[in-house]
Parts: structure tokens; sequence; C-alpha cells
């Protein structure tokens, strides 16, 4: 790979994290606002959805990094 490549993967990489960071404090923001205001379901709900969401993100990018590296070791022996 090119230096370019891979600091392009990289800045890829922070954009994604702060755009997760981001949906999850306004679905946090959201649902404590609307916990405040007597919505206490639904203000549960809307903390909780995005933190199951990023876990699911986490979980599967984890695992589909360790069968790409899998992959690439299979193909060099």
């Amino acid at each position: 790979m090119t230096r370019r490549t891979i600091t392009g993967n990289n800045w890829r990489s922070y954009l994604g994290i702060v755009s997760a960071l981001i949906i999850a404090m306004a679905g946090i923001g959201c649902g404590t606002f609307l916990s405040a205001i007597g919505r206490e379901g639904i203000g549960a709900a809307f903390v909780v959805a995005p933190l199951v969401g990023l876990a699911g993100v986490f979980v599967y990018g984890t695992q589909s990094r360790r069968a790409e590296r899998s992959r690439r070791n299979s193909e060099r022996e």
C-alpha cells in the first residue's frame, strides 16, 4: 500500500469514530431530554438504541477484520 492510501484509510477511520460519537451523543441527549419531560419509556429507547447499534457495528467490524486477516494469512501459505 502507498503512504497516501494508508493516510486516507486513517482519516476515514477517524471520521467514522467521530460520526459514531456524534450519533451516540445525539441519541443519548434526546433520550435524556425525553426522560426529563416525562417520556421515560421512549427516552430509555433513545438512550439504549445508539449504544446497541454501536456495539453491533464494533462486533461486526472486529469479526470482519479477523476474517480478512485469516484470509490473507491463508493466501500467503
